[in-house]
């Protein structure tokens, strides 16, 4: 049997914001691009994801305050 990989085959750093949508649209006009707009998990975050121009993966968590915003 195949062995399949257990560890993530890419990492992704996270980063709080006040609003997410906001930040994605940033992304964009500086030559980022967005892999998932705005989504809420409902009753524990909300996140945005995209790469920088680079083209490294990154991720947004909606902040309220010092805590992540749960819809």
């Amino acid at each position: 049997h195949a062995a399949f990989r257990q560890d993530p085959t890419e990492m992704r750093l996270y980063m709080g914001v006040d609003d997410v949508a906001e930040v994605l649209r940033m992304v964009e006009s500086h030559g980022g691009s967005v892999d998932a707009p705005r989504f809420e998990v409902p009753g524990v975050v909300v996140l945005g994801l995209f790469r920088d121009p680079a083209g490294n993966p990154m991720g947004l968590v909606e902040m309220d305050g010092q805590q992540p915003k749960v819809p």
